[in-house]
């Protein structure tokens, strides 16, 4: 089960890396327009007004999932796990929405990775995981789902240091 875990990870990190632009050479570029702006209604919220999914309202096709994870302090504040949360899932969502016929939850998603519902959810997103350390059980939150057949995408290292760091933490996984 291990490798089928590592599998998830290589192609989520090999589908962040072509997100990003690393494309090979014998594929040709698609130029998308992805200058919006969110539609009416999708605006920052405050804390007191966001939704959480522990209970959702429909049975969407696609949910994008945050991971929360323990450690890794931001470098102004709060947790790396947050980094442009939740404007940036936000703009994913409308960019999908816009460019594939899913019917895509529209509100924000972000769970805990030993949450025992997470495994509702088959993709999960983690960002700024250079820093991560992970709880023993978030560990075993995050081996579960990904046995379970979730599909982890990570994003955002900053240098050698971060990337060996994460291969630490998704080592214990």
């Amino acid at each position: 089960m291990q490798l089928f875990a590592w599998q998830n990870v290589a192609l989520g990190v090999f589908v962040a890396s072509l997100w990003l632009g690393a494309v090979p050479p014998s594929w040709q570029r698609v130029e998308v327009d992805v200058s919006i702006a969110p539609p009416a209604g999708m605006q920052r919220l405050s804390e007191a007004d966001r939704q959480t999914l522990q209970h959702p309202v429909g049975p969407w096709e696609f949910y994008f999932t945050r991971a929360i994870y323990s450690g890794g302090r931001g470098r102004r504040w709060g947790s790396r796990w947050s980094t442009d949360y939740p404007k940036a899932d936000l703009q994913f969502i409308s960019i999908l929405q816009r460019v594939t016929n899913l019917d895509v939850y529209q509100g924000q998603n972000a769970m805990r990775l030993n949450d025992p519902d997470l495994r509702r959810f088959p993709f999960l997103y983690a960002l700024e995981v250079g820093s991560m350390t992970m709880t023993d059980e978030e560990v075993n939150g995050l081996r579960a789902y990904l046995e379970a057949g979730g599909f982890l995408l990570v994003d955002d290292f900053w240098g050698t240091w971060e990337w060996q760091n994460f291969e630490t933490e998704i080592r214990r996984v």
